[in-house]
């Protein structure tokens, strides 16, 4: 039977994107077997922002969206992490049938997010027995040192699984299975700065003579800059020898560390698929995936370059998908689906079992798993402490409920349906549970000399119920209408409606912070459960058109306007909201001159000043979206070879984000007293008020497989604003806050993310040799195979800091002056990426006038090679033979340099990227 293939171009939709195949997931090298790594293969899918909080887990932002704005279905179902709207289940490489990636103008039976709606489908058995069993190896031994390694770290990889599929019963029951284990040792390498022995001990006279350290009590510099030990402050002097010891010379990144990361992973899945007649077909599958990690620096977005302060956590997923597709007659057809999602993912911190808060008396929550050590952060220094938010425990629970009907009428093809999720989020997150104590040098001009005094600029801790039951319902219906008006017209005509409800908790343990009164308004009391209220106005229309002017449909116009709207997270925007004042408390307590704070009473009552620091909602919060336009051409040129070339853009409208609207305007005067609300820290708002701008051309050229080849090339070039990153899409280096709460426009900038230029080329061929050979000749010539993935990116935007309070207002990481040209340099090096004169420190109580992400970074060019060799056994019976290397070129790929202006470490680059790592597997096919 000769089957036709489709034709390339798209000649009765709008929507731009693309569908990666079964050749190119099974065959392309990927790094790591991440299923996920295949949507930046497509025009306008960017790679997520350096260490943003999703960059670890499969993240990326698409055509101007956030991480978080992304919609993720496997099988037709819901297949998002609720707690920061990332993909939840990640099925192995070996169960995936397709990957389609839609980047904008998608039909409105797809919403919950503005960004790309990644699409997953899984195989099923069919009536031949079929199936896999493979193993991938990498270790140390093979790869190269990366560049700011003094010796190659411990390396070792192994994955390894099977898939076995085919009848029950043949014509009608199928089954499929797939299995996959990983097992992780990798050894991170990290560069701190610490304390120097003599400056444990005291001694700063290797400052001298630039820097002199001042006695606070007798306003007089100590004799050569040392601080007689009977001044030491107990609990400061414990506290120091909480960093570890240099084992580098110098003051700056005087500490080289290499750790392990750990990763145990076990995951399975099993698929049924079952015929019930000729009209109604079944479908269900249940997958189950657990992980045990170790993050000996944290997470990725964690603070931490010093060891002795990760974290560790248990993973477990749970997802259940079933579906049932009905045929009504020849022009009618009805697809149900339901859907299961359960995360669990306890975490807690490494210094679980340091007992140092006892043995300093600093007072905590008294609770074991509390144990630890509280956070210190030293101007000049890399901070010491566990991360502020564990231990942590979450369970999240979603259902999900979809049906969509499709009507034939003549030249219309109506598609009707809806959708509702309800998820279910038990929360415990501690908050500041050990303190968290910064020193600035204010007293005696460094910083390491006012922690062994024990004078902290600032302390603060949190106190109360962690805990939280939120719960939260989203709904979603749509009609859309696919019209051929003419034999070479398509119109796509849309409307979706979207009922997002607020967010409550199960015992109304939440509270906001209200403007309007300057009080804590608790949930439920005088104001609604959910704290506001819903928003009913989502009406989402889409219209595109695909016009073919030439009778064979080889060329084709197209053009799309669309309305996408957002969500809201709940662990990424909305739980701190739940950990809020009277039912968990955080303080915060300034210094004053006067009468200053001390560690032996860090958290005291009438000295200095101490407020409570609340987040809150704005009570007329509304639900962000995007407006999307396009304009494009495809252009068939050969039988298998296909061009498009689009015009893309976006605005963001009422995006989501936090400022503090508790910020004094700058001046001398005290902070609190300047403060709009007194007796309040700082407020985080968090409002709907930012605003986003796109616009790009993205050129894909694919070839289809013909003669042994298939290659997806794609080319963006494009520019993103912005003027908040969004919570878990910004890279680490990123402020969350506006510097400015009362300017949002002076935070336009670039995107944490933007590129300007992007280029992907994936590709995989099959080498001719020794085609029709037979014999030992075949068996050694033929069956190899090559595939790459060659990537070509411009430099990411940051932004230029300073670590103190110029301005007076309560904040750090305020932007400096700029003085000069960053960009006035003869050659860019690690020690100096940009010319670090070109900035100064801004006046006393101003703001500096330097751009936010007006820096870029190194750009990235990165090639992943694979060489495959597949021998024939029998007909049914295949062995293949991989070798990988990812990064074949081992070029150096630096990350962001130090962005802080007032640190000896500005402009300094510490960090780069993997060099060269090799895998090789072997695949049993049958």
């Amino acid at each position: 039977e000769v089957v036709g293939e489709a034709a390339l171009t798209q000649s009765e939709t709008s929507d731009l994107g693309a569908v990666i195949d079964e050749r190119k997931i099974l065959d392309l090298p990927l790094n790591g077997r991440e299923f996920s790594q295949l949507a930046i293969l497509v025009p306008g899918v960017y790679v997520p922002a350096q260490d943003s909080r999703l960059s670890d887990r499969g993240g990326f932002n698409v055509a101007g969206s956030r991480e978080t704005e992304n919609n993720f279905l496997l099988d037709g179902v819901d297949n998002n992490d609720q707690g920061i709207n990332n993909l939840a289940y990640r099925p192995s490489i070996d169960s995936i049938q397709e990957f389609k990636v839609q980047t904008s103008m998608y039909s409105a039976e797809f919403g919950r997010g503005s960004g790309g709606q990644v699409n997953v489908l899984t195989k099923g058995g069919t009536n031949e027995f079929h199936g896999t069993a493979f193993e991938f190896l990498r270790n140390d031994n093979l790869d190269a040192r990366n560049f700011f390694d003094a010796k190659k770290p411990e390396f070792k990889r192994h994955q390894f699984g099977g898939t076995v599929g085919g009848p029950i019963v043949r014509n009608r029951t199928f089954f499929f299975f797939s299995y996959e284990g990983l097992r992780l040792g990798r050894g991170i390498t990290k560069i701190g700065t610490v304390p120097t022995p003599a400056m444990r001990n005291g001694d700063f006279s290797e400052l001298l003579p630039s820097r002199r350290i001042t006695d606070p009590q007798a306003g007089q510099p100590f004799p050569n800059n040392i601080i007689p030990t009977s001044r030491f402050n107990p609990v400061g002097r414990g506290l120091v020898d909480e960093f570890p010891l240099p084992n580098r010379p110098g003051l700056v990144g005087n500490l080289l560390t290499t750790r392990t990361l750990t990763t145990d992973l076990n995951q399975f899945s099993i698929r049924g698929d079952h015929q019930l007649s000729d009209k109604h077909k079944l479908f269900g599958r249940f997958s189950r995936l657990e992980s045990d990690d170790v993050f000996p620096y944290g997470q990725v977005g964690d603070e931490v370059n010093l060891p002795g302060f990760g974290r560790t956590q248990n993973f477990k997923n749970i997802n259940v998908v079933t579906g049932l597709t009905s045929l009504f007659g020849p022009r009618f057809v009805n697809e149900f689906r339901f859907g299961y999602n359960r995360i669990q993912n306890p975490r807690v911190q490494e210094g679980i079992n340091n007992d140092v808060i006892q043995r300093l008396n600093i007072p905590f929550s008294g609770r074991p798993i509390d144990n630890g050590v509280p956070q210190v952060r030293a101007t000049g220094f890399d901070p010491v402490g566990d991360d502020n938010p564990l231990p942590i425990d979450r369970t999240f629970d979603s259902l999900y409920f979809a049906d969509n009907a499709t009507v034939f009428a003549g030249q219309h093809s109506l598609r009707l349906g809806g959708d509702v999720k309800r998820t279910l989020a038990n929360n415990s997150q501690a908050v500041l549970v050990r303190g968290r104590f910064n020193f600035t040098g204010r007293f005696t001009g460094q910083s390491i000399a006012d922690l062994l005094l024990g004078l902290p600029n600032q302390s603060s801790h949190g106190v109360g119920n962690p805990e939280r039951n939120l719960r939260m319902t989203m709904t979603g219906a749509y009609a859309q209408d696919d019209w051929k008006a003419r034999p070479n017209l398509t119109l796509n005509l849309g409307l979706r409606y979207e009922v997002n409800f607020p967010i409550t908790d199960r015992d109304n343990l939440w509270s906001t912070f209200d403007p309007e009164t300057g009080t804590m308004r608790l949930a439920g009391d005088g104001i609604r459960r959910s704290l506001y209220e819903a928003d009913l106005n989502n009406f989402a229309p889409r219209v595109g058109l695909a016009w073919s002017p030439l009778k064979d449909n080889r060329l084709v116009i197209r053009s799309g306007y669309g309305i996408f709207y957002n969500l809201v997270t709940i662990g990424n925007d909305l739980l701190e909201i739940g950990l809020n004042y009277p039912f968990l408390v955080t303080e915060v307590f300034n210094t004053s001159t006067a009468n200053p704070l001390s560690l032996s009473n860090p958290y005291p009552r009438g000295v200095g000043t101490s407020s409570v620091a609340p987040s809150a909602i704005n009570l007329e919060f509304r639900d962000g979206y995007l407006q999307k336009w396009s304009l494009g051409a495809q252009s068939e040129l050969a039988k298998s070879l296909l061009v498009e070339v689009s015009y893309l853009g976006s605005k963001g409208s009422k995006l989501s984000g936090y400022r503090n609207i508790n910020q004094p305007l700058p001046g001398p005067e005290s902070i609190s007293a300047r403060r709009p609300f007194p007796g309040f820290d700082r407020v985080r708002y968090f409002d709907s008020v930012f605003n986003s701008w796109y616009h790009s051309m993205q050129v894909r050229v694919e070839k289809r497989y013909s003669h042994g080849l298939t290659f997806l090339a794609s080319y963006t070039f494009g520019k993103a604003l912005d003027q908040a990153p969004g919570r878990a899409s910004r890279s680490a280096a990123s402020r969350e806050l506006p510097q400015d709460a009362y300017n949002l426009r002076a935070e336009k900038g670039h995107a944490d993310f933007d590129a300007r230029h992007r280029f992907v080329l994936s590709s995989v061929y099959e080498l001719p040799f020794a085609r029709n050979w037979t014999g030992v000749a075949h068996a050694l010539f033929g069956g190899w195979q090559v595939s790459g993935i060659l990537t070509l990116q411009t430099g990411r935007p940051f932004t230029p800091v300073i670590s103190r309070d110029v301005a007076n207002i309560g904040e750090f990481d305020q932007r400096p002056d700029v003085v000069g040209d960053p960009n006035d340099i003869d050659r860019r090096t690690p020690e100096r990426w940009f010319n670090t004169a070109a900035y100064a420190l801004p006046q006393p109580f101003t703001f500096g006038n330097a751009a936010r992400n007006s820096l870029f970074g190194d750009a990235f060019h990165n090639f992943d090679f694979a060489l495959h060799k597949r021998f024939r056994v029998s007909e049914r019976i295949n062995i293949q033979f991989r070798a990988e290397s990812f990064n074949f070129f081992n070029n150096v790929n630096f990350e962001l340099p130090n962005p802080t202006v007032d640190s000896s470490r500005f402009g300094r680059i510490f960090e780069a990227l993997s060099s060269r790592e090799m895998q090789f597997g072997l695949k049993f096919i049958f």
